[in-house]
């Protein structure tokens, strides 16, 4: 059987299951257009396929569950956060492990602020030599303009390129290359083993078993996981199993775009919607590709594609962000312009997770203020996660901040300032966080100079951050981590309302002064300068700025976070105090 012939049975048998019995003779006669043999392929998946869902559908899975029940309630049991663990296997630490259980961003080397200090004694090691991104169960490494490079399975990344200057690695800005299980990073004489864990709980008896592992193993089907006493209890006690394991090991995981295979980037599940890195990277400019997709979950009639986005036409690409891409769409309805924002998950996208999404969603749309984004829908379509909201026609702070030269004047920065901050406010109250705040995050509606603020993607990181779907926050270009608060950078730190409060005040100085609040350093790798940096004062960079504002700049901006607002309550708090002062000096210059 050639690829194009699998491909064409794999789409059929796909499409086959979203219709009821009833109906599903008439389509596959249609599909297979008088194909004998095609027909009779697909016929052949089908029944394996319901095979093995009636027997691992069947009550209480009886075989495993008659081996085990009495091990476990498994009624009320919930799965163990994602992990990823970090070993180290060569070097004078061999042995030490590290477990990192949130989103964040850890720097080896020799300096005194890093995660992990390596042996002072190596000259081959950098103060800061390289990071690790991680998003539990995704986790990526960058090096840091190190002289020797960072190497990963044997293949350097960074380091000097023959004869060149020493101090030019320092200067270019590495990529963040992908981990995967079991993969090796060696930095000077130390060595290190990462190993990912998205534990699951058991189809049988409830016990947590790893997903990587289960996977590698061998020991899930349809989405389902056994750990090894049961999956040994079935193997041994059901011919039956035995036969449809062998039936869906046969079915492929494919990109529901282009039907590349995607068995190594989709991670351990066999099936699932996924949509392929290649793909995701053509789509983001590409409307009339993504505008098929959505097309095709509303002529498709499966029931885990219910998408609204086949209401709207997409118009064009606004912009991509660290979640995903930015479209401007028109209701075919009723001619409304929205912003649909669609975000590419990194992991095969299995209907529990969307039921999750979906309740998370929810829970969010019902939390309504003036200075946040009005949500309108959301919902999922072959492999990607899209929120549906309000149009803001007069774009962001960063286009804002185009139209004025670089930066903003008193007068109209501060009921910027006081809307954001309000917004934040009650986010903050709400008992959550924001956790992605930049300028293209807080959107401008209504007349020139008279701007209605909404701050934007208020829950999305979280929400993926939780599902371990976002995969990783860093851009490419390193200069967008420029309002992400140092201490999350260096894994010193953890989010919540203190690192947001860094993250709008580092909004409110580039717009007053036009900068961001780091010194820039020429010679450094522009991630590098990030996580060891020097705050100048707001007032060297625009000495005619009002000291009052100046002072709340500086303070909001403390590197000890402890030092800083608590929250934007306190923020927005302190901002009125000085906010009539401001204005009258404003206007006696």
């Amino acid at each position: 059987m050639n690829r194009e012939h699998w491909q064409q049975i794999n789409q059929i048998f796909h499409e086959a299951q979203g219709y009821k019995s009833s109906e599903r003779k008439a389509f596959l006669e249609k599909a297979c257009a008088g194909d004998e043999e095609l027909l009779r392929e697909v016929h052949k998946l089908l029944a394996s396929h319901e095979k093995a869902g009636d027997f691992l559908e069947s009550p209480a899975m009886a075989v495993a569950a008659k081996a085990i029940a009495s091990r476990k309630d498994v009624s009320s049991a919930k799965p163990e956060p994602k992990r990823v663990f970090i070993t180290i296997t060569q070097g004078p630490r061999k042995g030490k492990i590290f477990v990192l259980l949130e989103q964040k961003i850890v720097v080896f080397g020799r300096a005194n602020d890093c995660f992990e200090i390596m042996p002072e004694d190596d000259p081959t090691v950098g103060r800061h030599h390289f990071a690790l991104e991680v998003n539990p169960p995704t986790v990526g490494v960058r090096d840091l303009g190190s002289l020797n490079g960072t190497y990963v399975n044997g293949h350097r990344i960074g380091g000097r390129r023959g004869e060149e200057d020493p101090r030019q690695p320092k200067r270019r800005a590495n990529k963040l290359i992908l981990l995967h299980e079991g993969d090796v990073i060696k930095a000077g004489d130390t060595m290190f083993r990462i190993s990912l864990e998205a534990p699951v709980l058991c189809t049988g008896c409830g016990e947590s078993v790893n997903l990587y592992t289960a996977g590698a193993k061998n020991n899930s089907v349809r989405q389902k996981v056994f750990c090894e006493d049961c999956w040994e209890q079935l193997r041994r006690e059901s011919k039956e199993f035995v036969r449809s394991v062998e039936a869906m090991a046969s079915v492929r995981s494919i990109c529901t775009v282009c039907d590349k295979e995607v068995a190594t980037e989709a991670g351990p599940w066999k099936l699932g919607e996924f949509i392929c890195e290649r793909c995701r990277s053509k789509m983001v400019k590409n409307k009339n590709l993504l505008q098929k997709l959505l097309n095709t979950t509303s002529s498709s009639g499966r029931p885990d594609w219910k998408c609204a986005l086949k209401d709207y036409d997409i118009r064009k690409h606004l912009g991509t962000g660290r979640l995903g891409p930015v479209y401007l769409a028109r209701g075919k309805k009723d001619r409304r312009q929205v912003a649909v924002k669609v975000i590419f998950s990194s992991t095969v996208q299995d209907p529990g997770t969307v039921a999750q999404y979906n309740s998370m969603l929810e829970d969010i749309r019902g939390m309504r203020h003036p200075n946040l984004l009005e949500p309108v829908d959301y919902g999922s379509a072959g492999g990607a996660f899209y929120c549906v909201t309000e149009y803001c026609d007069s774009g962001n702070i960063s286009h804002l901040l185009a139209k004025r030269r670089g930066k903003l004047g008193l007068h109209e920065a501060l009921p910027i300032m006081e809307q954001a901050l309000a917004g934040l406010a009650f986010i903050h109250q709400e008992g959550l966080f924001h956790g992605n705040l930049k300028p293209g995050n807080i959107l401008l509606a209504g007349a020139d100079g008279s701007w209605n603020v909404r701050i934007a993607d208020f829950g999305l990181p979280g929400i993926f951050r939780e599902l371990g779907l976002g995969g990783l926050i860093a851009s490419e270009d390193p200069a967008a981590l420029a309002y992400t608060p140092p201490e999350l950078l260096t894994g010193a730190g953890i989010a919540g309302p203190l690192t947001d409060v860094w993250s709008i005040a580092a909004i409110f100085y580039h717009m007053l002064t036009g900068c961001i609040p780091h010194e820039r350093k020429r010679e450094v790798d522009p991630f590098a300068s990030l996580i060891e940096p020097v705050i100048v004062p707001s007032a060297e960079r625009t000495p005619d700025i009002v000291p009052e504002v100046a002072n709340l700049l500086d303070d909001f901006l403390k590197l000890n976070q402890h030092q800083r607002p608590q929250n934007a309550g306190e923020m927005l708090e302190r901002l009125r105090k000085i906010q009539v002062r401001v204005v009258r000096l404003t206007l006696a210059r």
